[in-house]
């Protein structure tokens, strides 16, 4: 006997009925919820099987042991997996397991030691880890769906291969889940709402994240020490970044299309950043957005960008020169602060607020360019040190004593 057909209508099989039949290769398995356990333990010549559309539950114990079994597809119709339901299929390379599943038993899925891809896609809960036991040392793709969220901080602890995830949970609540693995590429869906704190935190092997327009919080040290990261993108709909969530040492750009972004502790920390790229849908830049970003020389401030808040811009000691696009409505009292090497402004906004501009922006300026947009010098540049004033052919307007204190001059 080498196929076993088992139709919906069974409803109790005897314990073990097939125990070590080592001629069996495929099963075609189609009851509801038929009491059983064990009807095909150590079974070790099945190489695949088929659950029926009316299954719901698969018993305890139902392929342990079956080690010729390469590939596990937990159908959307199943509702809950029992107890050692696929312990030790040691040959297993891919497990996916439907959303619908509710309830996973103790050891179900437990040394699958040659598993390569797992796609988990319910809101389970699961009476052991996941994957416990030896781990998945061979594991290199993990794909998480919409509803998970929640599965043991551990969980991929010991997936030393593991290179590529797909991430579209939309609001995982497991902190430290991916900590410290060997991730090297991560792929956000749209579902996306939040990063839980210190989920990917001292994975040194990525090198590029984008976040998904759809993200609206990352949790505190999300990405803590992922010192190898280069490149961050930023997207429209992020209100919350938590403190630390991306000190990352050797970011050199990032890119920052954010609409509204409350008040933060700094975008990014990273002493490597050099340059920022606005994207067309930044409105405002919110307090301390740039806070002590060594390596940055020169920024510049797109068009489209209408609010700088009191204190955007801090600490940023490298920092020469300023470009303050067309739009720039409103700024803050004091929105630049602590950037002692800043001497270079070239200020474009068109219809900005009247402003001190010494106290915004601080008394070392030299060199003053007013941009082919400004219509009219909106307050008062009192730069001391200024040694170069540039107007530009289209200024209509200069309000009185604009320039009074600059003895630079």
């Amino acid at each position: 006997m080498t196929e076993v057909h088992i139709p919906e209508g069974v409803t109790v099989f005897g314990s073990n009925a097939f125990l070590g039949n080592a001629s069996l290769k495929k099963v075609i398995y189609e009851p509801d919820s038929a009491v059983c356990q064990n009807l095909f333990y150590g079974c070790t010549a099945i190489e695949g099987f088929t659950l029926g559309s009316k299954v719901r539950h698969i018993p305890a114990g139902l392929f342990q042991g079956c080690i010729n079994i390469i590939e596990i597809i937990i159908p959307e119709h199943v509702k809950s997996v029992g107890e050692r339901a696929f312990y030790g299929c040691s040959n297993v390379r891919k497990l996916s397991i439907g959303s619908q599943v509710d309830t996973i038993g103790w050891g179900a899925f437990v040394l699958l030691d040659s598993l390569v891809e797992l796609e988990y896609l319910p809101d389970a809960i699961i009476n052991s880890g996941l994957l416990s036991g030896s781990g998945s040392p061979h594991l290199e793709q993990v794909t998480l769906g919409k509803n998970v969220r929640k599965l043991e901080y551990d969980t991929f602890r010991k997936c030393p291969n593991l290179k590529r995830l797909n991430y579209n949970a939309e609001n995982l609540q497991s902190t430290y889940l991916f900590s410290s693995t060997p991730v090297e590429h991560i792929t956000f869906g749209q579902s996306v709402k939040s990063i839980p704190e210190c989920t990917f935190q001292e994975c040194m092997n990525l090198k590029e994240i984008v976040l998904p327009d759809s993200l609206i919080e990352v949790g505190r040290s999300a990405f803590a020490r992922c010192d190898s990261i280069r490149r961050i993108s930023f997207g429209t709909q992020l209100q919350t970044i938590g403190s630390n969530a991306f000190s990352c040492q050797g970011v050199e750009e990032i890119y920052y299309n954010t609409i509204h972004l409350s008040s933060t502790n700094g975008i990014v920390y990273s002493k490597s950043l050099s340059k920022i790229i606005f994207g067309p849908d930044v409105q405002t830049l919110p307090k301390s957005a740039i806070l002590g970003l060594d390596g940055l020389k020169r920024l510049d401030l797109a068009d489209n960008i209408e609010i700088l808040d009191d204190y955007a811009i801090r600490n940023c000691q490298q920092l020469k020169s300023i470009y303050i696009g067309k739009n720039l409505k409103r700024i803050g009292l004091v929105c630049i602060t602590d950037c002692d090497s800043l001497d270079s402004i070239c200020f474009n906004a068109e219809k900005a607020e009247y402003v001190n501009f010494t106290l915004t922006i601080g008394q070392q300026i030299k060199h003053l360019t007013f941009g082919p947009d400004v219509k009219e010098a909106p307050g008062y540049f009192d730069f001391p040190l200024i040694t170069t004033l540039t107007l530009n052919k289209g200024l209509e307007k200069i309000a009185g004593f604009a320039f009074s204190d600059c003895t630079g001059l």
